[in-house]
């Protein structure tokens, strides 16, 4: 659509397959992988882009034609009104080809305008990275982030960035970058500091910010959390009472035991729980006098000891 940033990438082939014509306005085309004109049998695909666009091809891209039956076609690009590829070949017309009239750009094979080259040097940049892909997986109870790259122009370095709700982003981590490559590259890091307690979901994205300071953001991915039964207690310390906010596999009942430092046991409560998250308040807290004390949750799979502390 108007505004995007297209990318054929390396391996992959874009068709564009009779009328009606294409037009985009504002858009930047990179090609590393091939981008074909079917304007065989009459049906022309032309391809308009028109505002501040700009069309660049790689070194490992190019701009094809399908030939059909009854011979070339007229099929053209523009950038900004000017013409930079076309289909036909002399007499018909004639080709510019990586900016320079070519007589019979169709000889050969009928492939036109590549491998490699800028066609025009119309308005726009090329993208400064092109990512091939980006995936998030679990790996021995860490995040696993691997991505790759097609190409890289002036690429200082990666900010892994995290978020629990896929609005608020942190940065936890950087690889630098290759500085400029035109073959693949790829990327991995591990996030193993997953707080996988009250987030179902953890999402990431990618800044890719060049020398210059500029900056553009990879495609967001998200991993669902493994489930485990985990336990969080706040405030600590505590003053009139503590929640608990317990994770559970499953539907069972759970027990409270309090205990002060020499082992006597000051409170036991038991409560329900349900698979996913329980919030449970100790209210009767309040009673108990300044000190450390012995927390202990017991379900039928889970067991788990803390220290907390009572203030006045």
């Amino acid at each position: 659509m108007d505004g995007d940033d297209i990318i054929i990438a390396i391996g992959d082939v874009v068709r564009i397959d009779g009328t009606p014509d294409i037009t985009l306005n504002n858009v930047t085309v990179t090609i590393n992988g091939t981008l074909n004109i079917d304007d065989g049998g009459g049906q022309v695909g032309n391809l308009n882009l028109n505002g501040t666009s700009g069309l660049f091809v790689s070194s490992t891209g190019s701009i094809t034609e399908s030939v059909g039956i009854f011979g070339e076609g007229f099929a053209s690009i523009s950038v900004g009104g000017i013409i930079v590829w076309t289909a036909c070949s002399n007499p018909f017309c004639v080709g510019i080809v990586n900016g320079v009239l070519d007589p019979d750009p169709e000889a050969n094979g009928g492939t036109t305008g590549g491998p490699g080259g800028l066609l025009l040097p119309a308005s726009g940049n090329p993208l400064p990275v092109e990512f091939i892909f980006f995936n998030a997986s679990f790996e021995n109870k860490n995040v696993f982030l691997e991505w790759a790259t097609a190409s890289e122009i002036n690429n200082d370095f990666f900010e892994i960035e995290r978020s629990f709700d896929a609005q608020t982003f942190e940065a936890i981590g950087r690889v630098e970058g290759a500085g400029n490559s035109d073959s693949r590259l790829d990327y991995q890091y591990f996030d193993p500091e997953v707080p996988v307690v009250f987030s179902e979901n953890i999402f990431y994205r990618i800044r890719q910010v060049d020398f210059d300071g500029q900056f553009e953001y990879s495609i967001m991915v998200s991993i669902q959390t493994e489930p485990a039964e985990e336990l969080l207690i706040r405030p600590n310390p505590f003053k009139d009472r503590l929640t608990l906010t317990y994770r559970s596999t499953e539907d069972s009942q759970v027990e409270i035991v309090l205990f002060d430092l020499q082992g006597r046991e000051v409170l036991r409560n038991s409560y329900n729980s349900y698979r996913g998250l329980n919030d449970i308040v100790l209210n009767d807290t309040y009673q108990l006098i300044s000190g450390t004390y012995i927390l202990s949750l017991r379900s039928k799979t889970f067991t788990h000891t803390e220290k907390v502390v009572k203030v006045n």
